[in-house]
C-alpha cells in the first residue's frame, strides 16, 4: 500500500514539473502568471525543453528520407545503316513476278505482223517447235553480209521485199493492217551475188505449231509478233536508310549490275542522312524475258558519322528469267499389209487378171 502512495506522488510531482517547463507558454492560470520566472527566462528553458524532447523523438522515431530519382544517363549512340533494293516494272509488277509465258506468239487470234533479225546462218542453227523441213541451205549463206529477202504467202502476195543487213531487224506485216497468211515463206538472196538464193524458209502462222519469240527459222530469229517483244521496262530503286540515332553523311552507293559497275553516289542530293532519314535513286532498264538465265545487282553503301566511325551494308537483287519450254510433235505414217511386209515392198503379181 505504502508503495503505490510514493508512485503516486512521485508521478503527480512529474507532471507539475512538466506543466511548470512549459508555463511561460503554456500557462495553467493566465491570470495568475508564476513570478518565480521572467519571459525570457521561460522561452530560454522552454526551447531547451522541448528540443531537448524533439532530438528524442527523432532518435526514436527518424524521419524517413524522401528517395531522389535516379540519375539520368545518356543514351548510347547506334550507328547503323541499310540499303535495299526494289524492281517493278510499269504495271508495278514485282520483276520476279512478271508474267513470262507470254512470249508465245500461237496463242494469238490473228498474226498481223513478225519481226525478224538477220543472222546469216545455216539450217542447223534453227531452234523452234514447228516443221523441221521449214529451212532449206543452198551454197552461200554464211558468206552474206547484206541480204534482199523476199516474204510471201507462197504464191503471188508479196508482204516482204527489201535489202537488209546482217544483224538488222525487219518486220513483215500483213496487208492494210490484215492478218498475215497461214504460211509465210520467206527467200534469203545474197545481194552482192546477184541475187542469188542461199536459203529459204517456212513460218507457220496458224497458230497449230507453236511460236515462241526467239524462235529461229535458219537466218531468221523471231523478235515480235503483233505489239509483243522480248523487252520490258523495269524500274530499279536503290533505297538507303540510316537506322541509327547518329546523323551519318553517305560516301559510297555502288551499283553492280552483272559486272557492269557504276558510282551512284553523284545521283545524290543530299549526303547527309538524319537518324531515320531514308534516300533512293531510281534507275531504268530493259529487262530480256526470252534469255534465260540468273541475273545479279548488288548495291553497296557506306555512311560516316561525325567521331569518323564508318558503317556499311549491301544488298543482292536476283531475277529469275526460266527457261523456253518448246515442245515439237513427231507424226509418223506406216503402211503395210497382212504379211507386215511394207506397202512400197510388196511384189506386184502379173497374173491376178480373172482372164487366166
Amino acid at each position: 500500500m505504502l508503495l503505490r502512495v510514493v508512485i503516486s506522488i512521485v508521478s503527480a510531482l512529474g507532471l507539475l514539473a512538466l506543466l511548470q517547463g512549459s508555463k511561460g507558454v503554456y500557462a495553467l492560470d493566465e491570470k495568475e502568471p508564476n513570478n518565480n520566472y521572467q519571459e525570457g527566462r521561460l522561452l530560454i528553458e522552454d526551447e531547451v525543453y522541448w528540443g531537448k524532447t524533439i532530438r528524442r523523438l527523432q532518435t526514436s522515431f527518424p524521419v524517413p528520407k524522401i528517395p531522389t530519382s535516379a540519375p539520368i544517363r545518356p543514351r548510347p549512340l547506334i550507328t547503323d545503316i541499310d540499303v535495299e533494293i526494289f524492281c517493278l516494272d510499269e504495271d508495278d509488277n514485282e520483276c520476279n513476278e512478271i508474267d513470262k509465258s507470254e512470249h508465245q506468239c500461237s496463242g494469238m487470234d490473228d498474226i498481223t505482223s513478225l519481226t525478224f533479225t538477220f543472222l546469216a546462218v545455216g539450217c542447223d542453227q534453227s531452234l523452234n517447235a514447228q516443221d523441221v523441213d521449214s529451212c532449206e541451205d543452198f551454197v552461200g549463206i554464211q558468206t552474206v553480209t547484206e541480204s534482199l529477202i523476199i516474204c510471201d504467202d507462197g504464191e503471188e502476195i508479196v508482204f516482204y521485199d527489201e535489202t537488209v543487213a546482217v544483224g538488222s531487224r525487219f518486220t513483215v506485216s500483213g496487208i492494210d493492217g490484215g492478218k498475215l497468211p497461214a504460211t509465210l515463206s520467206c527467200a534469203i538472196r545474197d545481194r552482192k551475188n546477184n541475187n542469188k538464193v542461199v536459203q529459204t524458209v517456212t513460218v507457220n502462222t496458224r497458230g497449230n505449231d507453236d511460236l515462241f519469240l526467239r524462235d529461229k527459222f535458219g537466218s531468221l530469229q523471231l523478235e515480235g509478233c503483233n505489239d509483243m517483244d522480248c523487252t520490258v521496262n523495269v524500274e530499279y530503286e536503290y533505297k538507303v536508310t540510316n537506322t541509327g540515332n547518329t546523323d551519318l553523311i553517305l560516301t559510297l552507293l555502288s551499283r553492280d549490275l552483272d559486272g557492269s559497275i557504276k558510282d551512284m553516289i553523284t545521283m545524290l542530293n543530299d549526303l547527309e542522312l538524319s537518324s531515320g532519314e531514308s534516300t533512293s535513286i531510281k534507275e531504268d532498264a530493259v529487262l530480256d524475258i526470252c534469255v534465260e538465265g540468273r541475273y545479279n545487282t548488288t548495291v553497296v553503301v557506306n555512311g560516316e558519322t561525325d567521331s569518323g566511325r564508318i558503317v556499311e551494308d549491301s544488298d543482292q537483287y536476283i531475277l529469275i528469267v526460266p527457261e523456253i519450254k518448246r515442245s515439237r510433235i513427231t507424226i509418223e505414217i506406216s503402211c503395210s499389209d497382212d504379211m507386215n511386209n511394207e506397202c512400197n515392198d510388196i511384189i506386184p503379181h502379173n497374173d491376178l487378171q480373172c482372164s487366166g
